[in-house]
């Protein structure tokens, strides 16, 4: 899959588009296929680096919409 990822702190000419592997849904999640996604001041936070659970590399982009294509039973799921 296609994700935005970080690939140094505080360069947003570091974002680089990569082919990325394909997540695996744990128990209790889900996966969804993302139609469309957006950054927030989170993820600009993040990118100056001072978010210290943000690591590089890092898939950045948490607002999205998509379509549920996978639901893994287990504590927590909600359907």
């Amino acid at each position: 899959m296609k994700a935005m990822v970080l690939t140094e702190y505080e360069n947003y000419g570091k974002l680089a588009l990569q082919d990325v592997d394909n997540p695996v849904c744990a128990p209790g999640h889900a996966v969804i296929k993302v139609g469309a996604a957006g950054i927030c001041y989170h993820d600009v936070i993040a990118c100056r680096g001072h978010f210290p659970r943000t690591k590089v590399p890092g898939i950045i982009g948490h607002e999205l919409a998509g379509t549920v294509v996978e639901v893994a039973p287990g504590e927590g799921q909600t359907v």
